[in-house]
C-alpha cells in the first residue's frame, strides 16, 4: 500500500513539475515575439527518439481537435514530411515549439541564419549531442570554443587542393570499378542494380579510405587472386582476410562500423559489447577493430615521420596531413607505440584526438556524399530531359578524351560550373544530407535577432535548429523559381536558356575570406556562373565558421562520379517488378505500353521518396530501395519525347 501511495505521489509530482515547466516556457515564448506551438513531449528526448514509432500511430488515432497542430512536430522527421508548410501556416520564417523540457526554435530565414552562424558564441553548438562520438578521442565535431578552434586549425588544412586532386583521381578509379561490377565482363547486356544506394556507399567508402588514410580498397570483382592484406607504401589493400591480430579485415571493419554507426551515439560501448542483439555486438566489434587498424596506420605514419620520410607522411591523405599539422617533428621524441593518447612535445593535438578526428571525418563524409550520388542517379532516372542535358554538357567539357587524360585542375572547374554541378546542387536543394543543423542559446542568455526589420528573441536554454528543407523551399528567397518541389537542375543557370558558352571564372573556386584557421572550406556552395540565391538561402553544407570542413572534398566526389557514369552510360528505372526484359523488348519504343510500365516504376519510386525517407545520422531511404539500370547511351528503353 505504501509503495502504491509513493507511486501516486511521484506521478502527481511529475505532472505538476512538468506543468510548471511548460507554463514557464510558454511565458518565455510569449515574450519572444515569435509564433509558437505547444506540444506535450520534447521531440528530441532520447527515449522518445527510440520509441516514437510505437507511440505516434496511437496518438494519431486521437481526435484531431486534441492533437492539432503539435502532433506533426513529434515526428523527428517532420522537416521532410511537411517541409515548409508549418512556416507558411504560422506566417513566419522562425517559430518555436514549446514543451515542458524546453523551447525549440526552427529557423527557415536566411537573414536569421546569417546572424546565428556569425555569432557562434551566442549560438553555440550543443556539443552534448555529440559526446558519444568521442569513441576514439575528442574531435572537431564534439568540441566548442577554444578547443574547437584548435581542432579546426589542425584539420582544416588537411582538406587541401592537393588532397582534392587525390579525391578526383580515386573517384574516377573507384567509379569505373563500380561500373565494371555492374556490367560484368564480356558482351553482357544491362543488369538491374538492385541496391544502388549500397553501391554508392561502397564507392564513397573506398574513396575516403584512400584520400583519408592512404588505403586503397578493392571491389569484390577486383579481389580475385588476393587472399591476404597486402602492405604497400601507401597503406593496405584490404581483402576479406583479417590482418594478424584482428578478427575483421580493414574493409569489413570499416564497412560494418559505418553501417551500424547509428548505435554508437545512442548506446554506450560497454552495453553494445554485452547486448543480446547481434547487431549491437557487431557494431562494438567493428568499432574496436577499425580503431586498431587506425592505430596501426597512425603509428606507421608517425614512424615514417620520425625517420624523416617526409614524402611518406607528406602524401596527400588527410591522416598524414593531420599528423604533420599537429606539430609532430622528428626531433621531439621517439615513437612510443604503447601510449596511443600520448602528446609529444610541441604536438598540438594528442594521438587520440587525431584518431578522433579521423573517425568523424570518415563518418561525416561517407554517408552524406554517397546519398548525394545515389539520389542524383535516382532523380536523373526520373527526369530524362535533365539526364540528356547532363550528358551533352559532359561531352562538351570533356571533348571525348579518355579518363586517363582528365585533370582535376582543368576539368573539375568546368564540370562544377556546368550541368554536373547544377545536378549536384539541385539534389542537395531537394534532399539535403541533414534535416536539422543544431545550435543552441546559453542557459542564462536569451538572444535577440532581427528578421524582416523586427526584433525577435530566442529564449535562453533553447534548441535552435537551422532547417535546410525550409530554406530551400522558401519562395521569398527563390523568387523566380515557381516549382521548388521539383527536380530542375536548369534553375541553377543564370540565363533562362540552358547552356554555357564561356569557361567559368577562376573566382568560382576562391575560398571564403575568413581567418585561415577557421576557413569553412576551400570552396563555395555555388559557382559564380550559377544562379546565386540570397546568402543563407542555400545551406546544404551549413553556414559560417562551423560549416562543413569537407565541402570541396564532397563536391569533387559527386561531380567526378557523374562525369564518369554519364560520359558513356544512361541510368533508367528498372521495371523488373512490372515487366520482364523480354516483354519490354516486344513493346514498341516510345509507345504507350512502355510508358505505362515506366510510369508504374516511377510511381513506386516517387512514393518511396515521399514515405520511406528518415534521418538517423543522415537523410536516407529506409526499408526499401529503387532498383536502377545502367545502359549504354543510345540503348535506352524509356525515352519519351
Amino acid at each position: 500500500m505504501i509503495a502504491l501511495w509513493i507511486a501516486i505521489v511521484s506521478v502527481v509530482a511529475y505532472i505538476l513539475h512538468s506543468w510548471r515547466c511548460l507554463a514557464r516556457n510558454i511565458a518565455a515564448a510569449k515574450r519572444s515575439g515569435l509564433p509558437y506551438v505547444v506540444q506535450p513531449i520534447y521531440t528530441f528526448n532520447r527515449a522518445w527518439l527510440v520509441t516514437h514509432r510505437i507511440w505516434l500511430p496511437l496518438l494519431r488515432k486521437l481526435p484531431s481537435a486534441w492533437t492539432c497542430p503539435w502532433i506533426e512536430f513529434l515526428d523527428p522527421d517532420w522537416p521532410w514530411s511537411i517541409k515548409f508548410n508549418p512556416f507558411e501556416q504560422l506566417g513566419c520564417d522562425v517559430f518555436l515549439a514549446v514543451s515542458p523540457k524546453k523551447c525549440a526554435a526552427f529557423v527557415g530565414s536566411p537573414e536569421a541564419i546569417n546572424q546565428i552562424t556569425a555569432r557562434r558564441n551566442d549560438f553555440p553548438k550543443p556539443v552534448w549531442l555529440y559526446k558519444n562520438i568521442d569513441v576514439y578521442g575528442k574531435n572537431v565535431v564534439s568540441s566548442e570554443g577554444m578547443v574547437w578552434r584548435q581542432h579546426r586549425k589542425i584539420t582544416s588544412p588537411s582538406f587541401s587542393e592537393r588532397n582534392n586532386g587525390l579525391v578526383w583521381e580515386e573517384t574516377v578509379h573507384q567509379v569505373q570499378s563500380m561500373i565494371a561490377g555492374w556490367i560484368g565482363k564480356g558482351p553482357v547486356g544491362a543488369k538491374t542494380i538492385q541496391s544502388p544506394a549500397a553501391d554508392a556507399m561502397r564507392a564513397t567508402l573506398h574513396i575516403i579510405s584512400r584520400a583519408g588514410f592512404g588505403v586503397r580498397l578493392l571491389w569484390p570483382h577486383e579481389e580475385s587472386g588476393l587472399d591476404r592484406c597486402s602492405v604497400k607504401r601507401d597503406g593496405y589493400t584490404s581483402t576479406n582476410t583479417p590482418s594478424p591480430g584482428h578478427s575483421m579485415s580493414y574493409s569489413h571493419a570499416m564497412t560494418q562500423l559505418l553501417e551500424n554507426v547509428m548505435w554508437i551515439p545512442v548506446l554506450p560501448l560497454w552495453f553494445l559489447a554485452r547486448s543480446p542483439f547481434r547487431v549491437h555486438r557487431l557494431a562494438h566489434e567493428a568499432c574496436v577493430e577499425w580503431g586498431k587498424y587506425m592505430v596501426d596506420l597512425y603509428q606507421t605514419k608517425k614512424n615514417q615521420l620520425y625517420c624523416g620520410d617526409a614524402e611518406a607522411t607528406g602524401g596527400m591523405d588527410i591522416l598524414g596531413a593531420m599528423i604533420r599539422g599537429s606539430g609532430l617533428k622528428p626531433e621531439h621524441s621517439r615513437p612510443n607505440n604503447s601510449q596511443k593518447s600520448q602528446t609529444s612535445e610541441g604536438q598540438m593535438l594528442s594521438d587520440s584526438e587525431i584518431l578522433g578526428n579521423a573517425f568523424v571525418i570518415t563518418l561525416a563524409g561517407h554517408e552524406t556524399t554517397s546519398n548525394t550520388i545515389h539520389f542524383s542517379l535516382l532523380l536523373l532516372a526520373l527526369n530524362w530531359d535533365s539526364q540528356e542535358r547532363l550528358q551533352k554538357d559532359i561531352d562538351r567539357i570533356l571533348e571525348g578524351r579518355p579518363v586517363e587524360e582528365w585533370s582535376y585542375e582543368q576539368d573539375f572547374p568546368k564540370l562544377f560550373a556546368g550541368m554536373p554541378g547544377a545536378v549536384m546542387n539541385e539534389e542537395l536543394r531537394l534532399i539535403p544530407p541533414i534535416l536539422l543543423i543544431p545550435k543552441s542559446t546559453p542557459d542564462d542568455a536569451p538572444q535577440a535577432l532581427t528578421v524582416d526589420g523586427k526584433q525577435i528573441v530566442i529564449p535562453a536554454g533553447s534548441d535552435v535548429s537551422l532547417c535546410p528543407m525550409a530554406l530551400h523551399r522558401n519562395r521569398k528567397f527563390w523568387p523566380s523559381q515557381p516549382d521548388l518541389d521539383y527536380f530542375r537542375p536548369d534553375r541553377w543557370f543564370v540565363k533562362p536558356a540552358y547552356g554555357l558558352s564561356e569557361s567559368p571564372s577562376s573566382d568560382d573556386l576562391t575560398p571564403n575570406a575568413e581567418p585561415e584557421e577557421l576557413k569553412p572550406s576551400n570552396g563555395s556552395d555555388v559557382p559564380r556562373s550559377h544562379y546565386q540565391p540570397v546568402k543563407g538561402a542555400f545551406a546544404p553544407f551549413s553556414q559560417g565558421h562551423r560549416s562543413c570542413i569537407g565541402r570541396r572534398f564532397a563536391q569533387v566526389e559527386v561531380v567526378a562520379s557523374l562525369a564518369v557514369i554519364f560520359r558513356d552510360y544512361s541510368v533508367e528505372l528498372a521495371v523488373d517488378e512490372f515487366a520482364s526484359d523480354e516483354e519490354v523488348a516486344k513493346m514498341p519504343p516510345g509507345g504507350a505500353e512502355r510508358r505505362r510500365v515506366w510510369q508504374m516504376a516511377a510511381g513506386r519510386a516517387e512514393d518511396l521518396l515521399k514515405n520511406n525517407m528518415s534521418s538517423i545520422i543522415t537523410l536516407q531511404m529506409r526499408g526499401a530501395h529503387v532498383p536502377l539500370r545502367l545502359v549504354r547511351r543510345g540503348e535506352e528503353r524509356f525515352v519519351f519525347r
